[in-house]
């Protein structure tokens, strides 16, 4: 820890690619479900899909209307084989994140947070809000269940890296940023926070996230 700041009231987290696995591609997304990638690249829009996506996490569209949405953008796929590819996603923990986030709820003096770039059907999975049938659906997360407060897209209706999510976060918390410790596997949304005075740090998700954690702890 640093001898000119005082300790962190706060340790905030990302959750895909930070506590909890996820597939960096819809092809990776696929090729779990043995799917065959029938996206028609020629003619994907891509713009128009990470707009469907942003829309999802900010709960302006229902998971339904997701699922029709991303079928027509990407081509050959159902709306059915999207909501499965969807739901293949996220695929369990990072080994050492939940006993890192229990260890850090014994501290009293600070509060384990999430602030996570998602959606209901990824939430409820996580939480295990919904029984689940598909064998490679969303696996339940007891990370994210042991985190004290938890904040998400959907909920807020708004997305990293913008600001005002950034800002709700340090509403709910009642912090101001120099406060708050947060990590996040996409350097956009470390540098958001970082603008704000939270005390940021990328976490290479295809590395032991939670030694990275720890290791930055150790600096703050």
């Amino acid at each position: 820890m640093t001898a000119d700041r005082s300790p962190p009231k706060a340790v905030v987290f990302d959750l895909g690619g930070v506590v909890v696995r996820i597939a960096r591609s819809w092809a990776e997304a696929c090729a779990r479900l043995n799917i065959h990638d029938r996206t028609d690249r020629a003619a994907l829009d891509r713009e128009a899909h990470a707009a469907i996506v942003h829309d999802h996490q900010i709960a302006a569209i229902d998971d339904t209307t997701y699922y029709e949405r991303i079928a027509r953008v990407r081509g050959g796929h159902t709306p059915a084989e999207v909501e499965r590819v969807h739901m293949s996603w996220i695929f369990g923990e990072y080994e050492g994140v939940h006993s890192l986030v229990d260890q850090l709820n014994e501290v009293p003096s600070l509060v384990t947070a999430c602030l996570s770039n998602t959606n209901n059907a990824h939430w409820r999975a996580m939480l295990a809000l919904d029984p689940q049938s598909e064998p490679l659906a969303a696996p339940p997360s007891p990370a994210l269940g042991a985190i004290g407060v938890r904040l998400a897209s959907h909920e807020l209706r708004a997305a990293k890296p913008g600001e005002s999510i950034y800002r709700a976060a340090e509403r709910v918390l009642a912090l101001d940023g120099a406060d708050i410790v947060f990590f996040d596997d996409l350097q956009a949304n470390v540098e958001a926070a970082r603008v704000l005075g939270w005390r940021a740090a990328r976490i290479d998700h295809s590395a032991d996230t939670a030694a990275q954690i720890r290791a930055h702890l150790g600096r703050w």
